[in-house]
């Protein structure tokens, strides 16, 4: 199985940092099937804090889903304030409300400098970013969403939180294995 390098520094992530197991998701707030793996991979975070660092990377399926853009846009400008995350899940929550009332409202509850949030928003100050995930998500192969990279090995759909734990234990066993002194 080939291994993909992606470049994510810019990318909102949670974990450790110095994770041996790095999970990269390619998502759509508008999914369904994102949405159905969300909860699903804050277990996994649970479960796993000192192994997994995750990061989200954008890859809004906008012939399908009329809002990925936007939504994707709205979630950058919270990450620009630091609520990334709680925007995503709030996105993932309120998934059948997508539009720009949710947006605002959602900055509202996370407490956004609404301003700030509204200027990014109607100035579009992400979607570069988000165009760069994309063609990023293309480039390796990604064809829809969730699509996940697990240290660089690419795994589409949904996965159980079984099937995660799974995965998860054999690559810290191996990766155990490949260090151990031979």
């Amino acid at each position: 199985m080939p291994i993909t390098r992606l470049e994510t520094s810019d990318d909102p992530w949670q974990g450790s940092p110095v994770a041996p197991l790095v999970i990269v998701e390619f998502g759509d707030f508008q999914c369904p099937f994102c949405k159905e793996a969300a909860p699903i991979l804050k277990e996994v975070l649970k479960r796993y804090p000192e192994a997994v660092k995750f990061i989200y990377r954008d890859f809004p399926v906008s012939s399908i889903h009329s809002e990925a853009i936007t939504a994707a846009e709205a979630a950058n400008c919270a990450y620009k304030q630091g609520k990334f995350w709680q925007y995503h899940d709030a996105l993932f929550e309120r998934q059948d409300d997508l539009g720009s009332e949710l947006y605002l409202a959602l900055a509202q509850s996370l407490r956004l400098d609404t301003k700030e949030f509204s200027n990014c928003l109607l100035q579009h100050q992400t979607l570069a970013e988000i165009q760069s995930d994309f063609s990023d998500g293309v480039a390796a192969g990604v064809s829809g969403t969730p699509a996940w990279f697990v240290n660089g090995r690419k795994i589409e759909g949904v996965l159980t939180f079984e099937l995660w734990q799974k995965l998860i234990d054999y690559l810290i066993i191996s990766e155990f294995k490949q260090k151990a002194p031979q």
